[in-house]
């Protein structure tokens, strides 16, 4: 039956390689029967097609019949095939779990390691030169570009990669799958003079990493993207990839950003990621690794572009869903493996099975299926634009960018109370979250502070021997969870790492008075080195004071630090295999403990990421071996705590609150794991100014809270006002609770008037130096309400939402006036205005802290201009006006 002449025909060149799934065979028990070679088990070799020939089968299963596949040619007995000729990969394979879900037993084939490459021994530069691709026109062409001489041999590429059509449209797309070192070779040069325009790249990270690219790997996800998107933008050894219609960069399984161009130049680019996960996390852990992800990466996005409707087009829509098809195929390759280990036979009995590329048809089917995969979930975001000639200061704003930004449609505060009803993970599936066993953050200066820590951790943690412990340093004001949030960091690592058992000791230093206790502690964590645990040793307020000397500890660590060693006065002990984390008392931020560098030692203290004062400075760590102190950690963390009820602190607050109420009344909650708590309690614990004692005062609140054996939080339920003084500003914390109205349905109406009053304060204003109208009027912030840019949008929202809280703060309520005008709307007096003016610069404080942390205005409210200091008291002056505006009434308390 002769082809469908208008079946589209995809070419697939590259380099070709031998694969050898090296099969480890247990020995038999000894019988009669048994032949001795099988006594003493041994290496199975079965050898299946690589490289380019992979990548072919590899797309001739995703079409299927929808289209002709036409690749190098077949080589027979590829088991007599030399590596004078074809490359030889040699992997080791090993029996993993199927991962079917409960109670599957089965074993499937992966990847241990693998034990490199076997080629001619003189260096041959045309090794695979027979497998040329027999085709003079195609619709598509996929070059599997590895490296190894296809690069170089004309004679391997497709003939229709070289025939000038007369039309442009009679091009064919071109898939150009290249590896390390990347733009290099006649193949790429081919590729980028004659058909750049009509060319997708693909890339990995770790290739453009390899090229010279700064890409943070494992950190965040808006971090990674950024970086890329920069390189990518405006590293000048990149142009040649600027000129190619699409660039597309995948994150190991996790993620990739698909990136368009124009005139030269990035465009657009969006970002597929995996919230939960970072790259590298499915196969850190899974059991085993697989070949091929790469093609069949390239096998399932080529699929799904030529079988698009508007193909040959490139739209964005087509190649943005094809990234995604070839990241799930991608993924389900790990699932699938080698095929299961055993096979019934017509006996019954289980015989071993060979090991293969799962492209038989049923296997086929399940790897290019398009449904999405459980624990998968893949999300896309745009990333902000960053075209060439942007200017530096304007790149640098977009550095801190968030994809919770980017996506959230509702303020924080309903966000957090989603949060404290339903859990984080249901309310932002769609959010990059860190979890870290029982912490979880949304936050992500933390998510990055965190998981560079695990890094840390995880690498140390399989060092077979390390010379010194791992010192990191941990800082937050008191009772921000410093200890629990390494803690759980180190269990995570130790679930990863599985023959690692990681104990946690602490000592804290301010209740010591001689170094000889430290030397005592040391000998107590080279007992559980020596045991074969690694120590989790957390010295708390390691900046405490020896005798009269502050920070006087600190010289007594150096050597423990460089040298992994100790001294009793007599004798040297080595410590082992530790982790040393130190935890601050007297510094909220590391940044603000780093500044006693300063040889003055009186440098003013900067603000904490809640918009506070820091403590003060007090002492020049020259005198102390403060530098030397911290040229020995590898790393750092700053953990906020409850902090200002703004932004992100308001997700930590509701995370803080369920996760204590779960553990000390689980009856609170309903079979759906619903909260059962009265919406007024919630606001209150979610929207006070302040607690006190940070985390430790919400624990406190709860455990002074009459709960035992009830189903719900209710206001009878709270301690009373005398005991809520310990902790919180009680007057302020019970205004909040008996406020019986949220904005709701008005929130985006006061938000709006909040904008349009914010714009005609700064137009009536006189012109900065050297300023125009023009130049003033075209600042982002100033624009129309439908042109504002959504990130402006939401920060009014957030203004707006945090209404209540300031209102409650200076003893007053909000009533709907129905029927009728608003009474005579209420004048604050001068003390109130001063008071919700410095909540709001907090707010708007811990709202910018990560968008644009540079902002000059990023200071304690007493080292504001009046100018500034102007706007915050005007906005809330007007607080009456706007609320009366839409039916609302301000009521003092009485």
């Amino acid at each position: 039956m002769s082809e469908n002449p208008d079946k589209k025909v995809i070419a697939v060149a590259g380099d070709v390689c031998i694969d050898w799934l090296a099969v480890p065979i247990e020995p038999e028990v000894e019988t009669e029967n048994e032949p001795n070679w099988r006594l003493r088990g041994g290496v199975h070799m079965f050898a299946e097609r690589g490289g380019a020939w992979l990548t072919t089968d590899a797309l001739k299963a995703a079409l299927g019949a929808r289209a002709r596949v036409i690749g190098p040619k077949r080589r027979d007995h590829l088991e007599s095939v030399p590596p004078d000729e074809i490359v030889h990969s040699i992997l080791v394979l090993e029996r993993c779990d199927a991962s079917g879900g409960p109670g599957d037993k089965k074993k499937i084939w992966r990847v241990a390691r693998s034990e490199g490459f076997a080629g001619p021994l003189d260096d041959k530069s045309d090794t695979g030169a027979q497998m040329e691709v027999r085709v003079e026109r195609a619709d598509a062409i996929l070059l599997d570009d590895a490296g190894n001489g296809c690069r170089a041999n004309d004679t391997t590429w497709p003939e229709a990669l070289r025939t000038r059509a007369a039309a442009a449209a009679g091009e064919p797309v071109i898939i150009y799958k290249g590896r390390r070192p990347l733009m290099s070779g006649s193949l790429w040069k081919e590729v980028h003079a004659h058909h750049a325009a009509r060319t997708v790249v693909v890339l990995s990270a770790d290739d453009l990493r390899a090229t010279g690219a700064l890409i943070s790997r494992s950190l965040s996800w808006e971090r990674t993207a950024f970086e890329t998107w920069l390189a990518l933008a405006h590293g000048m050894r990149f142009q040649q990839l600027r000129n190619c219609a699409w660039i597309v960069v995948t994150f190991g399984l996790e993620g990739a950003l698909v990136a368009g161009t124009s005139g030269g130049s990035l465009d657009a680019a969006t970002l597929w990621f995996v919230p939960l996960l970072a790259e590298g996390d499915v196969l850190r852990s899974s059991q085993g690794a697989m070949a091929g992800f790469g093609s069949v990466f390239a096998a399932g996005l080529t699929a799904s572009l030529v079988t698009a409707k508007n193909f040959p087009k490139l739209g964005t829509v087509p190649l943005v869903e094809a990234v995604k098809q070839g990241m799930l195929a991608a993924r389900r390759l790990l699932d699938l493996g080698y095929g299961p280990v055993e096979s019934a036979a017509p006996d019954n009995a289980h015989r071993l099975s060979a090991p293969a590329y799962p492209f038989d048809q049923e296997s086929a089917a399940r790897l290019f299926s398009t449904g999405e995969i459980a624990g998968f979930d893949l999300v896309k975001v745009k990333l902000p634009v960053l075209k060439a000639g942007l200017p530096h200061a304007e790149i640098e704003k977009q550095r801190h960018w968030r994809i919770l930004d980017q996506l959230r449609e509702e303020p924080m505060l309903k966000l957090a109370q989603d949060v404290l009803d339903q859990g984080l993970e249901k309310t932002f599936k769609t959010m990059p979250r860190g979890v870290f066993e029982k912490l979880s953050t949304l936050d992500r200066v933390e998510i990055e502070s965190f998981r560079s820590v695990r890094n840390l951790m995880l690498e140390y943690a399989q060092m077979p021997k390390p010379e010194r412990p791992l010192c990191l340093a941990v800082f937050g004001p008191p009772g921000a969870g410093k200890s629990y949030g390494v803690t759980e960091v180190a269990a995570s690592v130790a679930k990863a790492v599985r023959e690692v058992e990681i104990e946690k000791i602490e000592f804290n230093l301010s209740q010591w008075d001689s170094p000889a206790q430290l030397v005592q502690a040391f000998h107590r964590v080279r007992d559980f080195a020596v045991r074969g645990k690694v120590p989790l040793v957390f010295f708390d307020e390691f900046d405490a004071k020896l005798g009269d000397a502050p920070c006087g500890w600190l010289k007594n660590f150096l050597a423990p630090m460089q040298d992994g060693k100790f001294s009793d006065g007599q004798f040297e002990y080595k410590i082992g295999k530790a982790i040393f984390v130190f935890a601050g008392g007297t510094a909220d931020t590391f940044e603000e403990f780093s500044e006693r560098l300063h040889p003055s030692g009186a440098r003013p203290a900067k603000p904490s990421p809640e918009g506070k004062t820091g403590r003060p400075v007090e002492v020049n760590l020259r005198d102390a071996k403060g530098r030397d102190f911290l040229s020995r950690l590898r790393g750092h963390i700053n953990v906020f705590g409850p902090g200002a009820p703004a932004g992100t602190n308001l997700i930590r607050r509701a995370l803080v609150l369920r996760f204590n109420l779960k553990k000390r009344f689980p009856t609170l909650f309903d079979a759906r794991d619903h909260l059962r708590i009265d919406p007024a309690v919630a606001r209150a614990f979610l929207t006070v100014a302040d607690y006190h004692h940070g985390v430790r005062s919400i624990e406190a609140l709860i455990e002074m809270s009459r709960l035992v054996g009830q189903t719900r939080f209710e206001a009878a339920c709270l301690p009373p006002e005398s005991q809520l003084g310990h902790h919180v500003d009680a007057g302020a914390f019970l205004s909040i609770v008996t406020l019986e109205l949220t904005l709701g349905e008005h929130l985006d109406a006061i938000a709006r008037d909040i904008h349009a009053r914010y714009v005609k304060g700064e137009m009536d204003r006189p012109l900065d130096d050297g300023q125009t109208p023009e130049a003033r009027a075209a600042k982002p912030s100033l624009q129309a309400w439908e042109k504002l840019d959504p990130f402006y949008q939401n920060s009014n929202r957030e203004q707006a939402s945090h209404i209540l809280a300031k209102l409650a703060a200076i003893r007053c309520e909000v009533v709907p006036v129905k029927g009728k005008k608003a009474a005579d709307v209420l004048k604050l007096e001068g003390h109130e205005i001063e008071i919700m003016a410095q909540m709001e610069h907090q707010r708007w404080m811990e709202e910018r802290r990560l968008r644009q942390p540079l902002h000059e205005d990023l200071i304690p409210w007493d080292d504001l201009s009046d100018t500034e200091k102007g706007k915050d008291r005007r906005t809330v002056e007007a607080i009456p006006d706007m609320l009366a505006a839409v039916g609302l009434e301000v009521r003092r308390l009485e």
